[in-house]
């Protein structure tokens, strides 16, 4: 086993891509949601990146909420459920807004 990456508060909830080239992972306290690259082959993950913060975008920012558990469908969307949030978020994967 390799530790890729450390710097999380409280990591929670993960979903691959349709195609197995995109993992995403929930950092629950920052309230963001990560994407990384993911090569099968070398089985890596490269090109972190924060596909989506709660905290910066303006129909999420106010209604509190965690980002918890997450799953994608076959367009690739992300769904994630936020806990003290009463909801359901729509995270498109292509664009990183939400719906």
């Amino acid at each position: 086993m390799k530790v890729v990456d450390g710097s999380y508060r409280l990591p929670n909830g993960l979903a691959w891509s349709p195609d197995y080239t995109k993992l995403f992972w929930v950092d629950f306290l920052k309230r963001i949601i990560w994407a990384y690259n993911f090569d099968i082959d070398s089985m890596s993950l490269t090109n972190k990146a924060i596909l989506f913060d709660f905290n910066n975008d303006a129909e999420y920012k106010e209604f509190g909420g965690y980002p918890d558990g997450l799953t994608t469908d076959l367009d690739g969307n992300l769904y994630v459920a936020c806990w003290e949030g009463g909801r359901i978020a729509k995270i498109c994967t292509k664009t990183g807004t939400g719906k």
